[in-house]
Parts: C-alpha cells; sequence; structure tokens
C-alpha cells in the first residue's frame, strides 16, 4: 500500500489519523521496516496539520461569515462546519527538520522566528505541538528492537521544546534598559582593503527594517540582542534582528561598535550562517589592535561617519526603488 493509502485507511471521522497503535501494528502485521515506518508517522504528521489547517480556513471563513450577516441583519442558511478543536497550526516542518539538524544552540534559536513576524505565536505553538505529537508517537512506537532510537527522539525533542520554551519566555519578557551614550560606527574591512557592508548590501533588495536596528545601535538601544557565549569561535560576537534583517557587530570599546556585517535571513541550514560569522571574526580579530589605535585618529571616525551615512541613503533608495516596481506592478 502507498502511504496515501495507508492514511486513508486510519484516517477518522474528522479527517485526522488519532488510532497511531493500530497504525503501527498494522504496519508490523506489513513486515514494514522500522526506517519505512518512522517516514510514514512524519507523514502522518503533516497530513495531521495539513487537516487542522483546513478546518482553521473553514472555522475563519464561517465566522467572517456570521460576522457579515450580524451587521447587516441578514438571514442565511448557516454553514455546517465539522466540530474540530480551534487551532493555529501551519506546515512548520522546515523549521522542525532544521531546529533537529542544527547541533550548536547558539545557532538553534536564529532558526526561530523573530517576534515581530506577524504569526510568531502561531509558529512558535505549532512547532512545539509537532514536538509533542512526535514524543507521543515515539511513546506508542517503543519496543526493545529501536528502543534507543526513540529515545534519543524523545530526548532531543524534549531537549528542543525547553530550548523554545526559554527563547518564548525572553521574547515576552525583555527590558528596554540602556546606557545613556551614543555609540561610534566603524564598519570592518576585507583584507583587501574593500567593506564587508558593501558586499552585503549588492545582496539586499529592499529591507525596511535594517535602518531602524542600525539607528538603534547608533543610539545604544539594541534590543533583543543576541550574543553567541557557548561558541568558542564568535565569543564577543553578537547580532540584532528584526524578521529577516541582521546586523553583526561586536564592541571595541564602550561606545564603540564594529559592524561585521548585515544581511537579510536567507537560510534554514545555519551551516553556511555560521561560517560566515567564523570568517568575520577571525578578521576583526586580526584588525582588532589596529582599529584601536585608529580610534584617537578625527580623520578615521569622520571616514566612517561618512560611509555610515552613505550606507542609509544606499538603504533608503533600495526602498524607494522597490516600492516603484511594486507600483508599477
Amino acid at each position: 500500500m502507498t502511504t496515501n493509502e495507508i492514511i486513508k485507511k486510519f484516517t477518522g471521522e474528522y479527517g485526522y489519523v488519532t488510532d497511531i497503535r493500530s497504525l503501527v501494528t498494522f504496519l508490523r502485521e506489513e513486515e514494514t521496516s522500522s526506517e519505512d515506518i518512522n517516514k510514514i508517522l512524519i507523514d502522518v504528521l503533516k497530513h495531521n496539520l495539513s487537516v487542522d489547517s483546513e478546518h482553521k480556513k473553514s472555522f475563519e471563513h464561517t465566522r467572517r461569515k456570521e460576522k457579515v450577516q450580524k451587521k447587516n441583519n441578514v438571514e442565511e442558511e448557516s454553514v455546517e462546519v465539522k466540530p474540530t478543536v480551534k487551532s493555529n497550526l501551519t506546515d512548520v516542518l522546515p523549521y522542525v527538520l532544521s531546529l533537529k539538524d542544527c547541533d550548536d544552540e547558539d545557532f538553534l534559536t536564529e532558526l526561530l522566528p523573530s517576534s515581530y513576524d506577524t504569526n510568531y505565536d502561531t509558529i512558535i505553538s505549532s512547532i512545539l505541538l509537532y514536538l509533542l505529537r512526535e514524543i507521543q508517537i515515539a511513546h506508542e512506537m517503543m519496543n526493545e528492537e529501536d528502543e534507543e532510537y526513540l529515545i534519543d527522539l524523545i530526548n532531543n525533542n524534549r531537549r528542543l521544546i525547553e530550548i523554545i520554551k526559554a527563547y518564548n519566555l525572553q521574547e515576552e519578557t525583555i527590558e528596554e534598559t540602556f546606557d545613556e551614550h551614543k555609540n561610534k560606527i566603524i564598519f570592518l574591512r576585507k583584507s583587501n582593503g574593500s567593506l564587508y557592508v558593501d558586499s552585503d548590501i549588492d545582496e539586499i533588495n529592499d529591507e525596511e527594517d535594517m535602518i531602524p536596528i542600525i539607528e538603534d545601535i547608533e543610539k545604544n538601544k539594541m534590543t533583543r540582542e543576541k550574543r553567541f557565549y557557548n561558541y568558542n569561535p564568535l565569543k564577543g560576537i553578537s547580532a540584532i534582528r528584526r524578521r529577516d534583517s541582521r546586523i553583526i557587530f561586536t564592541r571595541l570599546d564602550n561606545d564603540v561598535i564594529v559592524i561585521l556585517g548585515i544581511l537579510v535571513k536567507r537560510f534554514q541550514n545555519t551551516a553556511p550562517y555560521r561560517e560566515m560569522l567564523e570568517a568575520r571574526a577571525k578578521e576583526f580579530r586580526l584588525q582588532r589592535e589596529m582599529l584601536k589605535e585608529a580610534l584617537s585618529n578625527d580623520s578615521f571616525i569622520e571616514e566612517h561617519q561618512e560611509i555610515l551615512r552613505r550606507i542609509k541613503l544606499t538603504l533608503t533608495g533600495k526602498k524607494k526603488e522597490r516600492k516603484r516596481d511594486d507600483l508599477n506592478g
């Protein structure tokens, strides 16, 4: 039988596959390998999430229709909707797979959505529910043959759940406490003398959050600063993000910030991101003493102030260009 046929066979009244124990028993009677059972169960999870999403759309459509009827005082035939638990689930499998593939806790939260995202609560709750459902399935499958694998899955999912819950709590309770001073901003150069930030900007079409983040750094109002504590090659390096925007920086002095890079998140795999950060952190350490000495030179500071003005103008221009393109279709 195909996976779709198996799902159809065990689909319940409201479209969900809920009798996992009978499903697993059936698969074992068919002499299905443990590896194939795991793949089928992942497909079952995806099916259940899809059903949740469709029920949610149906529920919201009915609610909107009821509001219109009430507002216009028009009697219409009610739409029958199968009763279901209200949910705000989205397809979070890409998030889940990326989180499981990430082997560095410092980078794990980089894969989670920013609290600025409009769907933040929905995505976080759906990821947690997905991980919990996998734990439930693992318990249903437990036997001597694959017990070690399933125990590892359960423990890893529980670890991810605790990290995500801690991240969510941090996003909810963060306080804005700042020192009363403004920061000077300087930009890291490549070994050939060009600026990393110029190469970064070439890759950015339009990111409206980038200038506000830069201005927050200038004003020393760095909310949601992510410091890479646990990963040795990046100690002392920080990132600030808003939605998909990222600015990577480090402190050269109490009021001097070195921008290592700006980027828009376009990744689910953290490996290229980590490699980029490591390369720039290494380059900064090679230049650190030279940069400290240059701080006493007024022309050096003025040069980087001019670079900062140019970067803001470039980003503003990209934003206006994007708006013109949108208006022109």
